[in-house]
């Protein structure tokens, strides 16, 4: 998604280290909040340090209100997401609450890997 999304603006990719940093910062808030949060500041995105900060920016705001982005806007990054991002949204709607059932349903069928990796969710929840 950081390539994706900053690459091209950047002219770089993130080395494995600053991914690391990041995805700490990020801590258990959705990616899909940072790639908002990205879209959102991108204009004023310089480097990859900057992107580490809003990544803590959306953990913390996680950690302390449990934000989580609405179902419209879930479903909007969805339509309009490509590669890796795509099954990532794919997970978060399907875990959503106020998904329809006959939309979860129809998620579900078209990535059925969801399906084994709410199983094991559960099971390590457990």
């Amino acid at each position: 998604m950081l390539e994706f999304a900053l690459a091209g603006q950047l002219h770089s990719v993130p080395d494995d280290a600053m991914v690391t940093r990041i995805a700490r910062a990020l801590g258990d808030a959705p990616l899909a909040d940072l790639a908002e949060a990205i879209k959102q500041r991108r204009a004023k995105i310089r480097s990859w340090g900057l992107v580490h900060l809003i990544a803590q920016d959306c953990g913390r705001a996680w950690a302390t209100v449990g934000y989580r982005v609405s179902l419209p806007d879930l479903e909007r990054q969805f339509r309009e997401a490509s590669g890796g991002m795509v099954l990532e949204l794919a997970r978060q709607l399907v875990a959503h609450p106020d998904l329809a059932d006959w939309k979860r349903e129809q998620i579900l069928a078209v990535y059925p890997q969801l399906n084994s990796q709410r199983c094991h969710g559960a099971a390590a929840g457990a």
